[in-house]
Protein backbone atom coordinates (compact mmCIF):
# COMPACT_ATOMS: atom_id res chain seq x y z
CA UNK A 1 0.00 0.00 0.00
CA UNK A 2 2.92 2.52 0.87
CA UNK A 3 3.39 2.23 -3.18
CA UNK A 4 0.30 3.22 -3.84
CA UNK A 5 0.93 6.70 -2.15
CA UNK A 6 2.33 8.60 -5.35
CA UNK A 7 -1.26 7.62 -7.14
CA UNK A 8 -3.35 10.26 -6.87
CA UNK A 9 -6.68 8.20 -7.42
CA UNK A 10 -6.11 6.18 -4.29
CA UNK A 11 -5.20 9.48 -2.37
CA UNK A 12 -8.39 11.39 -3.39
CA UNK A 13 -10.24 7.52 -2.80
CA UNK A 14 -8.51 7.12 0.67
CA UNK A 15 -9.82 10.97 1.59
CA UNK A 16 -13.59 10.21 -0.04
CA UNK A 17 -13.54 7.37 2.27
CA UNK A 18 -12.51 8.64 5.47
CA UNK A 19 -14.78 11.98 5.34
CA UNK A 20 -17.91 8.96 3.94
CA UNK A 21 -16.93 6.82 6.92
CA UNK A 22 -17.05 10.14 9.61
CA UNK A 23 -20.06 11.18 8.07
CA UNK A 24 -22.07 7.33 8.11
CA UNK A 25 -20.52 7.16 11.39
CA UNK A 26 -23.02 10.56 12.79
CA UNK A 27 -25.54 8.35 11.49
CA UNK A 28 -25.10 5.32 13.60
CA UNK A 29 -24.19 6.90 16.40
CA UNK A 30 -25.50 10.21 16.53
CA UNK A 31 -28.19 11.69 18.35
CA UNK A 32 -32.00 10.74 16.87
CA UNK A 33 -34.04 13.44 17.08
CA UNK A 34 -33.58 15.70 14.10
CA UNK A 35 -34.58 12.84 11.94
CA UNK A 36 -33.33 15.40 8.45
CA UNK A 37 -30.08 15.59 9.28
CA UNK A 38 -30.40 11.72 10.08
CA UNK A 39 -31.35 11.06 6.38
CA UNK A 40 -28.99 13.38 5.15
CA UNK A 41 -25.75 11.98 6.87
CA UNK A 42 -26.69 8.30 6.07
CA UNK A 43 -27.16 9.10 1.95
CA UNK A 44 -24.41 11.78 2.16
CA UNK A 45 -22.54 9.22 3.80
CA UNK A 46 -22.62 5.64 1.72
CA UNK A 47 -22.75 7.85 -1.11
CA UNK A 48 -19.17 8.92 -0.19
CA UNK A 49 -17.99 5.73 0.83
CA UNK A 50 -19.10 3.86 -2.36
CA UNK A 51 -17.16 6.46 -4.36
CA UNK A 52 -14.43 6.67 -2.27
CA UNK A 53 -14.08 2.44 -2.19
CA UNK A 54 -14.73 2.53 -6.05
CA UNK A 55 -12.11 4.53 -6.47
CA UNK A 56 -9.69 3.09 -4.09
CA UNK A 57 -10.64 -0.45 -6.09
CA UNK A 58 -10.02 0.99 -9.41
CA UNK A 59 -6.67 2.20 -8.32
CA UNK A 60 -5.37 -1.26 -7.78
CA UNK A 61 -7.64 -2.60 -10.42
CA UNK A 62 -6.07 -0.27 -12.64
CA UNK A 63 -2.29 -1.28 -13.49
CA UNK A 64 -0.75 1.94 -14.76
CA UNK A 65 2.90 1.54 -15.89
CA UNK A 66 5.17 4.33 -15.19
CA UNK A 67 8.04 5.37 -17.29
Amino acid sequence: MMNKLDDLLFIIGLFLTLIGAVVFGTFLFGPDDVVQTIHVNRLGGSMLLLVGLSMVALSFWNDRKKS
